[in-house]
Parts: C-alpha cells; sequence; structure tokens
C-alpha cells in the first residue's frame, strides 16, 4: 500500500515538472513576429545553443540599446542637465573630482557622489572615443529626448574640445582609457574644469544656472523713439542697436574672388545692350500707291468679294486645299492679325525678330518688312483703322509703328518680357494699349505721352492673353498661375477671379463673333469655353479635344457663322470641330512643325490662314 502511494506521487510529481517545461516555450533570438502573448519568463529566458562563430565582437556584447549597454546611473537628472547645458552654453563643465565635490556639496551620499563623478566620466570618455556607447546613448538615458540630429553635431563638437583639455599624460586620461586603474589622480596634474577652462575661469566656475557677471554684449543699448507722435522717427522695438552694423560687405580676398567671376561671366555671355535698336523698313512693292494716289492700305474692290461688308458670310465650309504659301520668315512665326475690318493683309511676326505684311489677294506679294527688335516678335496688334500697329518683342521693348510708311512712332518698355499687347477697342481710347508682361502686370501706356497710365497688379504668374469683353468696358485676361481674371477697365482691382484645382494654363484666348463666349485653348489638350458676359461660367458641355497642344500657346479661331471653331496643335496639324455639337469634323497636316496660328477670313465662307513654326504661312479654301 505504501509503495502504490509512493509511485502515485512521483508520478504526479514529474506530471507537474513536465507541464512546467511544456509550459516555456522556446523563443529563436532571431524571431522578428510572434503570433501569441509570450509570457514574462519566456521572452527573458537566457539564450541557449552554441555561440555564432560568424558574429564580431560588437555583434556578440550584450545590449539593451540601439548602440550599446547602458546601466542605469543613480544621478540626479537636475545635475546631469546642470553639466550638460553648462558645457553647451561655455563649453566647459567640472572635472570628475570637481563633479564628485559638488555632489557632495548638495547633500549627495557617498555611494551617490561616487556614481555620480563615474557618470560625468563616463560621459567625458564617450565624447572622447573611449568608452562602447555613445554620447547620444548616454543623454538618452538620461533625458530621453536628446537623440536627434543637434545632439549629435554638439557631440562632434564636444569631442574638438575635450580632446585638447583632457592631457593624455594625466591620471584621468589614463582612468578613461583603463577603468581598471584605481590609482588616485594627483591634484597637481588635474584640472578643476574640462573644456574651455579660462572661459570657466571667467565665470568662476558657475553653471548656467547660476548667475555670473554681465558680458559685453549682454545688454546692448538700442536705438529708442517710443513716441508714438512722431510719426516719422518712431522706432518701436525695431529700432535696431547702437552699434549696430547693417551693410555687409565682403573682404579683400572675398571681393577679388568675385570680381574674377564676373569678369568670366562677362566673357562667355553677350553683354546686355539696353539700347534699343536702330528701326528700319523695306518695301518689298514698286508700285506703293495706284493710278489714284491710294495705297496698299486700301482695300482693294476686284476680288469678287464685298471686303467692307459688316455682315459675314451667310454660310461657312470646311476648306479642302491649299491655294498659296507665303515665304520670307527664315524662323517660326508666333502670331499673325488680319488688317482690320477688311482683311486684305495680313500682318505676321517671327521668331527671326521681324514682322512682315502681305498681301492676301491679287499677287498676294510680300509688301513691307519691319526691322527694329533683337529678339523673338512676341506679338501684333492693329489700331482699329490699321493705321498703326504693336510690336511686342522678348528685347523688352514694345514698339509702335505706322502701317503704311514703316517708321516707328515711340518705343515703350517696363524692363520686362511683354508676352501680349493689345489696343483699346474703343475709338475714343485709341491713343491707349495695354501689355501684359512677365512680371505679372497688366501695364496701361498712353500713347501720346509715353507714359504708363494705370497697372493692374493681380496675377501671380506672367500674362498670356488680353481680350476686350462685354461692349470693351470690361477685358478678361489669363496667365500663368492658371486662373482667369476679368478687369473693370481703369479698375486694378479684378471683378471677377476664376479659378479652379481642375483648370490649367490657358495662353490663348478668342471671343466669339456673336460676342457671347470666350475660347480658351488649355493646356490639357482641351479647349474650354466661357461664357463673356456677366457670370463668365463656365460651360462644362462645350469642351473641344482630340488635339495636342500641351506646352505651345497655338490660337484658336471661329468662322464668321459661328459653325466651326478652329486651331492648330503641337504636330502641326489643323483642327476643326462643329461648334454647337462639340464633334471633330476634320483635321489635316498643315505644317511639318508646330501650327501656332489659324485664322479664318471675316468675309470669306471657307478661306483659312494657318502659320507655323517652319517660317511658312498657308493659305486653304
Amino acid at each position: 500500500m505504501h509503495t502504490k502511494t509512493s509511485r502515485l506521487g512521483f508520478k504526479s510529481l514529474l506530471g507537474v515538472l513536465r507541464g512546467a517545461v511544456d509550459s516555456l516555450r522556446h523563443i529563436d533570438a532571431t524571431t522578428l513576429e510572434l503570433k501569441y502573448n509570450p509570457k514574462y519568463e519566456e521572452l527573458f529566458a537566457p539564450e541557449l545553443g552554441p555561440v555564432n562563430p560568424f558574429h564580431t565582437q560588437q555583434q556578440k556584447a550584450q545590449t539593451n540599446m540601439l548602440s550599446g549597454f547602458v546601466e542605469k546611473a543613480h544621478i540626479s537628472d537636475f545635475q546631469f542637465e546642470n553639466q550638460r547645458r553648462t558645457f553647451n552654453s561655455f563649453g566647459c563643465s567640472m572635472s570628475e573630482e570637481q563633479s564628485a565635490r559638488y555632489a557632495q556639496a548638495v547633500h549627495m551620499s557617498e555611494e551617490q557622489s561616487a556614481r555620480y563623478a563615474q557618470f560625468v566620466l563616463l560621459v567625458l570618455s564617450n565624447l572622447l572615443g573611449m568608452h562602447s556607447c555613445s554620447i547620444s546613448d548616454v543623454w538618452c538615458a538620461k533625458i530621453g529626448v536628446m537623440s536627434d540630429v543637434r545632439v549629435l553635431q554638439h557631440a562632434h563638437t564636444l569631442t574638438r574640445s575635450l580632446k585638447t583639455a583632457v592631457v593624455p599624460g594625466t591620471s584621468l586620461a589614463r582612468y578613461a582609457l583603463d577603468p581598471t586603474v584605481d590609482a588616485v589622480p594627483e591634484t597637481s596634474a588635474i584640472t578643476p574644469f574640462i573644456g574651455a577652462t579660462e572661459t570657466a575661469k571667467e565665470t568662476d566656475g558657475k553653471t548656467v544656472f547660476e548667475s555670473t557677471k554681465e558680458r559685453l554684449l549682454d545688454k546692448r543699448k538700442r536705438n529708442k523713439n517710443d513716441d508714438p507722435g512722431n510719426i516719422g522717427g518712431f522706432l518701436g522695438p525695431w529700432g535696431g542697436y547702437v552699434d549696430e552694423q547693417r551693410i555687409m560687405k565682403p573682404s579683400e580676398e572675398e571681393a577679388v574672388e568675385l570680381e574674377e567671376i564676373l569678369a568670366k561671366r562677362q566673357k562667355r555671355g553677350k553683354q546686355a545692350e539696353d539700347k534699343p535698336l536702330e528701326e528700319k523698313t523695306v518695301l518689298h512693292i514698286k508700285d506703293a500707291v495706284d493710278y489714284q494716289g491710294r495705297s496698299f492700305l486700301h482695300a482693294p474692290q476686284d476680288v469678287g468679294v464685298n471686303l467692307k461688308s459688316d455682315s459675314p458670310p451667310e454660310r461657312c465650309f470646311l476648306p479642302k486645299a491649299q491655294i498659296h504659301t507665303w515665304q520670307g520668315h527664315t524662323k517660326g512665326i508666333s502670331a499673325i492679325r488680319w488688317f482690320p475690318k477688311t482683311a486684305h493683309l495680313l500682318l505676321s511676326c517671327s521668331m527671326d525678330c521681324r514682322v512682315k505684311l502681305w498681301e492676301v489677294y491679287n499677287e498676294r506679294r510680300c509688301v513691307r518688312t519691319y526691322y527694329g527688335h533683337r529678339q523673338a516678335v512676341r506679338d501684333i496688334s492693329f489700331n482699329n483703322l490699321g493705321t498703326q500697329f504693336l510690336s511686342a518683342a522678348y528685347d523688352r521693348y514694345i514698339k509702335l509703328w505706322d502701317t503704311e510708311t514703316g517708321e516707328c512712332i515711340s518705343r515703350f518698355t517696363s524692363r520686362k518680357i511683354p508676352y501680349c499687347a493689345k489696343f483699346h477697342p474703343d475709338e475714343e481710347k485709341q491713343h491707349l494699349f495695354v501689355a501684359g508682361t512677365s512680371d505679372k502686370k497688366i501695364i496701361c501706356w498712353d500713347v501720346r505721352s509715353g507714359e504708363i497710365v494705370q497697372e493692374y497688379d493681380r496675377h501671380l504668374g506672367a500674362v498670356n492673353s488680353i481680350t476686350f469683353v462685354d461692349e470693351n468696358r470690361r477685358f478678361v485676361t489669363t496667365s500663368d498661375d492658371k486662373s482667369l481674371r476679368v478687369w473693370e477697365w481703369d479698375i486694378p482691382v479684378d471683378m471677377k477671379y476664376i479659378a479652379d484645382p481642375t483648370m490649367h494654363s490657358m495662353p490663348a484666348v478668342m471671343l466669339s463673333p456673336n460676342q457671347k463666349w470666350l475660347a480658351c485653348q488649355s493646356m490639357d489638350n482641351k479647349i474650354v469655353i466661357f461664357s463673356a458676359l456677366n457670370r463668365f461660367k463656365m460651360n462644362r458641355k462645350k469642351t473641344f479635344s482630340g488635339h495636342m497642344v500641351a506646352g505651345y500657346a497655338c490660337t484658336l479661331d471661329f468662322s464668321p457663322d459661328m459653325s466651326y471653331l478652329m486651331s492648330g496643335d503641337a504636330d502641326g496639324k489643323c483642327y476643326i470641330w462643329d461648334w454647337k455639337t462639340t464633334k471633330l469634323y476634320k483635321k489635316w497636316k498643315a505644317h511639318d512643325s508646330v501650327c501656332i496660328g489659324v485664322l479664318w477670313h471675316p468675309h470669306e465662307s471657307s478661306k483659312v490662314v494657318t502659320a507655323g513654326w517652319d517660317g511658312l504661312l498657308k493659305f486653304w479654301d
């Protein structure tokens, strides 16, 4: 009976032991993810198994931080912060001996003061690269929030200063190098401070938490004038210091280097010439006047079309064939314009810095060339009568020309590149014109005085187009800031601002013949339509797409009867859509390069002009 009981007790004990062993599951040290909640004993069980022969000595070391092992230091947080901030501010802190004395002075026990001294030494030895854990580890162990870039940068500063402060021959350095040395440091070889000892002497060894003597620049005298009655000379808190120098000049060596750099740049690049180019003109036809003494500005009457008619053709048709090509420009054409009302002449400007006038009927000759710009001409615009026109170029000049004689009447510049220029359409305001510039402004000049009379400065990007609407009482501008703004004439604050996250830049805008719609060439390869009346609302049902214009300011035009909308594109094609249905009716290859400009003749039912970057003007019917 006794034996049976003992056997049962042994079995139960064995079962308990087995259960205890089974309940502790071994966790591999390399495991990154656990799919159950382990016990505390399992997480902190000692590592078992053979030593990895491929581990370096650093990898074998036991760590409790990312970059080393830090023992808990029983030291006052205040004293640690005190020494750290003192070193940060003054570049010096107490040595081991001094810190032990300091700890005793603030009523620490011998054991606490010894630990404190060791900890300060640990920090200093870390800074000198004499210990396994880094300075950021030590600081993180004490303050928990200092492991950022500033700490690491400061550690370099501390290292530099401490390397000069700790003399390798002293017992302090020996202690840092070999912690097993128990030699008592010699008082003669130890300095009470580590780091910038001169600063420590100046401050009498005081820390940042103790008051020190005022330094020279601690309290600088300020320029004061607090009298609010003195409006002109009131300074307030912005007076600055009495001995403050705000004009920074380069040193002699720097000045010599800068002169050399500027000299090289001037040799490389062409010198900018501020003086405008001397204008000249060439008449290419022999008969400047006809038998009645009328100049080429007079509309011909023998072309089978009434060019002086105010009514458009009854019905327009799609052009089918090319009937003429005008050649003369040596570089790409940037803009084309009909002669006002009659459209018997065509004006073109090009990147070859020239403006040319062409006949549309009869012999279709080049009538006159106008030379007057140093750089590519961007835009041209006739006045209402066609007797004068403006040319805006990248040489920052806008020039007013006499169409018939070719004389340059006047020049205008705002020292910025004009991207578009347009006369005010009203008869009584023909002496005023507006220009959109690269510095986000729309500037209005008076031709008679040559002075700027108004500036519209609200856009956030270069101004690309100006279009007069609402019987010329308002004008619409588009810009690189992807917005459309509506202005009342002579009021420099926009009355309407249209911008939408889905909108793109619209560098070309055309007003419809019935004055009701604005067709805008959008840089997302679409033509968007806005109402030109009160609300200027986008008509989302009317969007014309299918062409590719992204990155190019390809212009567009309506047929005179408003049945078609026409546009060029980046591949040199010309596109024609039906206005009512927005259906693409026709496209054809018009130019070898970008088809930048298209115009539908206002008195012809199917005659169209296209201009391209191949330098050609083509007439289609």
